[in-house]
């Protein structure tokens, strides 16, 4: 049974109890599962975020979750289990934060989620990785994740402790962890760590280290914007995107203008994928690089069918 089952739709109540199996995510056995669910008014008592859960529970918010709340709120539950396990009387989250945040807001929903069990750390953290993909964590999520971590482990834990526990570069682990030490200010201003662009956290990281108390001044004469019943994703992004802009020119004395970031793609997957290259324009035109050890003969001549076939 494929990984992806673990997580299919909820059909009905008879699922709560049914036991499943799957593959493991890291080794050559089998796994078992449950599946459970919990009333909204008991998730904040019964469940945590995992360790292993890059999502940072404390800025989730509405505007985190535009994309899934109103199909969430219609139908009084989350159609596709969230993932996790139970320690004790905790159920910790691998999968599934944002889920689990929509369905606590409702009156009277319900949290589904699959319950694993005997799980190793190498399986928490393979679960917790793959599960996730639909709207990854931000970098600043996966930085107040890998602080966490740290402070919870009862060994000192080094860079590269973590850098291996996330599957991350101590590159990419540092600069998230820098992330976090920018002004909570600074992150109260946005209504979800997902309206921050990259770009802008970098240029902030810079103004701390020139100038913290300009930063700061400039933090404090904007002000911050909410979300509202009729905001989309692309409306709050236009107001993050003004909102950066603001910042920016205030710490380099004019107007600055900072370009709308690019919208998510289906192509935006094969950035992890060795040998090709996708790059999607804001004019809609679609670049494919290859390297040649990507194609195989056989693959070139099925990729030219598929082209003539788009022509007809």
């Amino acid at each position: 049974m494929s990984l992806l089952k673990a997580g299919a739709p909820v059909r009905g109540r008879a699922e709560r109890t049914k036991k499943f199996k799957v593959p493991s995510p890291a080794g050559d056995r089998d796994i078992f599962a449950t599946a459970h669910v919990i009333k909204s008014s008991e998730i904040n008592d019964q469940t945590k975020k995992s360790p292993y859960n890059t999502r940072s529970a404390e800025h989730l918010s509405l505007a985190s979750v535009l994309d899934i709340f109103p199909e969430i709120k219609s139908a009084k539950k989350n159609s596709v289990p969230a993932i996790g396990y139970k320690d004790g009387d905790i159920i910790y989250i691998l999968a599934g934060m944002r889920r689990s945040y929509c369905v606590s807001m409702l009156k009277d929903g319900e949290f589904h989620i699959h319950l694993y069990e005997g799980l190793t750390e190498e399986e928490k953290k393979k679960l917790a990785k793959r599960s996730d993909e639909y709207s990854k964590p931000t970098k600043v999520d996966l930085g107040f994740s890998l602080i966490a971590y740290r402070k919870a482990s009862e060994d000192k834990v080094t860079l590269d402790d973590i850098s291996e526990a996330f599957e991350i570069s101590t590159g990419q682990a540092s600069e998230v962890m820098n992330f976090t030490k920018l002004p909570d200010s600074l992150f109260d201003l946005f209504p979800s760590l997902t309206c921050i662009s990259y770009t802008f956290l970098r240029d902030a990281i810079k103004a701390k280290k020139e100038d913290e108390d300009k930063l700061l001044k400039a933090i404090s004469t904007v002000s911050k914007f909410d979300v509202d019943s009729d905001d989309t994703l692309e409306t709050v992004r236009t107001k993050a995107v003004k909102l950066e802009s603001e910042i920016l020119g205030l710490l380099q004395g004019k107007k600055a203008k900072r370009k709308q970031p690019p919208k998510p793609s289906m192509w935006d997957d094969l950035k992890e994928v060795k040998g090709i290259k996708a790059t999607k324009a804001a004019n809609g035109s679609l670049a494919l690089k290859f390297t040649s050890k990507s194609l195989t003969e056989e693959k070139e001549k099925l990729l030219l069918d598929f082209i003539k076939e788009l022509q007809k």
